[in-house]
C-alpha cells in the first residue's frame, strides 16, 4: 500500500513547482517588459499591459480557490474597498459637473464641459488603476505563498540583474556610437528620464541587498566569524552581491542626486526591516552588537559606488542644477492650490490644466513638463481631495499593516523587507520626482507592496492559540 502511493504523492508536487514557476516568471517578465517599452508611457501600452494584469489576476482567483480563499482576510478586503471607492471616484470624475477653475480649463481646451478636462486621459487612468490593483492582488498571491514567494523572489533578482546589465550595455553602446539623447549623457534605461531610471534601478539593488543578507545567516554562515575576525560569506550570498553591486552601478551611471539619496533612505529602511523582523533577530540574551557590523560594509560600498561612478560626484558639487527650476515650478503649483476645486481636474489631465495655471513668461518650460515633479501635489491636482485621500490612506493603511502584522514576529520572507525598501524609496523620491506616475515603475512598486502584504499576512496567520494571545499580550504591553 505504502509503495503504491509514493507516486501519487509526487506527481502533485512536481505539478506545484511547474506551476510555481510559470506563475513567478510570468508575472515578473510583464513587470519587465513593460518597463522596457518605455514604462508604458504610450497609452496604448499602457492600456495593453493593464487589461493583461487585470484578467490575469481573475485567473488566478478563477482557477485556484485556494489563492482566492487564501486572500479573503479582513485586512485586503479592506484594501479592496478603499481601491474599489477610488476607481468609482475617478468614474465620478466623468460626470458633466465641471466647479471652479475646471470651468477656466474647459473653455482653453475647447470640449465638453465635466469633472475633468479630459475625459480619455482619466478613463485610461482608471484602467491603469484597474492593472495597478491586479499587480498588487498577485504580489498578495505570491507572498502568502511560501514557496511560490521564495522562487519569486529568486526571479525578480535574475531578471532584475539581467535588466540592469542592459541598461549599463545600452548606455555605454550608446556612449561609443555617438548617441544622444536629452539625458546629457545620463543613464535612461528604456525609462526616458534619468531620474526614474534610477528609483526603479535602485528597487533591484535593494532586492539585492537583502538577499545578501539572508543568505548570509540561512546558510548557517555569519559575516564575521572566528576570533580573527576573518570575513566570510556563503556562496549563494555572492550571486545577491552581484545583482546589488550591478544595480547600484547602473544608479550611479543616472546622476541621479535624488535617486541616489532614496535608495540610500530605502537601503535602511529594507536593513531595519530584515533585521528586526527577519532570519537576523537575535535571541534576548544575544548581543545585540553584532548587527551594525554585518551591514556596515555593504552600506558603505553602496555610498562609496554611488559617489564615485558617473556624473553624480559634479552634480552633487553643483547642487543648484535644476534645484532652481524646480523651485519655481512647485511655488506655482502651491499657489495655484488656492483656486483648485475640491473635485480635482481629472486623473491624467496634467498636459490640460498645466498650460492653464503657467503665465506666459513660464509657459514654455512649464510645457516642457511631462509632470509635476512631485508625486503628492499632483494627486491633489488630479484627484482632489477625496481622490488623493483615498489614494494615500490605502497606501498608508498597506504600509502599516504589514509593520503591524510582523512586529514582533521571527518572518523569514524577504519581501517584507523588499516591500519596506522599496516603499522608503518611492514615497521619498516622489517629493522632487514622478516616478510614480509612469505605470511600469508605479506597477513595479504594487508588485512588491503585495508580496510584502501577503508575506506578512502568512507570517501572522501562523499564529495561533496560545503563540497568538502571547503576541496580542506583547504588542499592548509594547
Amino acid at each position: 500500500m505504502s509503495l503504491g502511493r509514493a507516486p501519487v504523492r509526487r506527481r502533485p508536487t512536481a505539478k506545484l513547482g511547474l506551476r510555481n514557476a510559470v506563475f513567478g516568471l510570468g508575472i515578473i517578465a510583464s513587470l519587465i517588459a513593460e518597463l522596457v517599452l518605455y514604462g508604458g508611457d504610450r497609452q496604448e501600452i499602457a492600456v495593453a499591459f493593464a487589461f493583461v494584469q487585470t484578467v490575469s489576476f481573475a485567473l488566478v482567483l478563477a482557477l485556484f480557490p485556494t489563492a482566492a480563499e487564501a486572500l479573503v482576510t479582513k485586512r485586503f478586503v479592506r484594501v479592496a474597498w478603499m481601491f474599489g471607492a477610488l476607481g468609482l471616484w475617478a468614474l465620478f470624475q466623468l460626470a458633466p459637473f465641471p466647479t471652479g477653475m475646471a470651468r477656466e480649463g474647459w473653455a482653453a481646451v475647447d470640449a465638453s464641459p465635466a469633472i475633468t478636462l479630459d475625459k480619455f486621459a482619466t478613463l485610461v487612468e482608471l484602467v491603469k488603476l484597474l492593472g495597478l490593483g491586479a499587480l498588487f492582488g498577485l504580489g498578495a498571491v505570491v507572498g502568502r505563498n511560501g514557496r511560490r514567494g521564495e522562487f519569486a523572489y529568486a526571479a525578480f533578482g535574475a531578471i532584475g540583474a539581467a535588466y540592469a546589465g542592459w541598461a549599463i550595455l545600452d548606455f555605454y553602446l550608446k556612449g561609443r556610437l555617438g548617441g544622444s539623447g536629452p539625458s546629457d549623457g545620463r543613464l535612461t534605461a528604456s525609462l526616458l528620464s534619468p531620474n526614474v531610471a534610477a528609483a526603479c534601478l535602485g528597487v533591484f539593488a535593494i532586492h539585492g541587498w537583502i538577499g545578501a543578507l539572508r543568505a548570509s545567516r540561512l546558510d548557517g554562515a555569519a559575516l564575521f566569524k572566528g576570533a580573527d575576525g576573518r570575513t566570510r560569506l556563503p556562496r549563494t550570498a555572492w550571486r545577491w552581491i552581484a545583482l546589488m553591486v550591478l544595480a547600484l552601478w547602473a544608479v550611479a551611471l543616472t546622476a541621479s542626486r535624488g535617486g541616489a539619496l532614496s535608495v540610500l533612505l530605502g537601503f535602511g529602511a529594507a536593513t531595519l526591516a530584515t533585521l528586526e523582523r527577519g532570519p537576523f533577530r537575535k535571541a534576548r540574551g544575544e548581543s545585540r552588537q553584532a548587527r551594525f557590523p554585518i551591514a556596515l560594509p555593504f552600506i558603505v560600498a553602496g555610498v562609496l559606488l554611488m559617489a564615485s561612478v558617473g556624473q553624480i560626484g559634479d552634480r552633487l558639487k553643483d547642487s543648484s542644477t535644476g534645484i532652481a527650476d524646480r523651485a519655481v515650478h512647485t511655488h506655482v503649483y502651491v499657489t495655484e492650490l488656492g483656486h483648485l476645486p475640491w473635485t480635482g481636474l481629472g486623473l491624467g489631465t496634467f498636459q490640460r490644466f498645466n498650460t492653464v495655471i503657467a503665465n506666459a513668461a513660464e509657459a514654455p518650460r512649464f510645457w516642457a513638463l511631462g509632470a509635476m515633479h512631485n508625486v503628492y501635489l499632483q494627486w491633489l491636482y488630479e484627484g482632489g481631495i477625496p481622490g488623493a485621500g483615498l489614494m494615500f490612506g490605502c497606501l498608508a493603511y498597506v504600509l502599516v499593516s504589514i509593520l503591524g502584522m510582523t512586529r514582533g514576529l521571527r518572518s523569514e520572507s524577504a519581501w517584507i523587507a523588499a516591500a519596506a525598501g522599496a516603499s522608503a524609496l518611492f514615497l521619498i523620491h516622489g517629493l522632487v520626482d514622478f516616478d510614480l506616475q509612469v505605470v511600469g515603475v508605479a506597477g513595479l512598486w504594487a508588485f512588491v507592496l503585495g508580496a510584502g502584504f501577503g508575506a506578512a499576512e502568512r507570517a501572522h496567520g501562523t499564529l495561533a492559540g496560545p503563540e497568538l494571545v502571547a503576541h496580542q499580550l506583547k504588542r499592548e504591553a509594547a
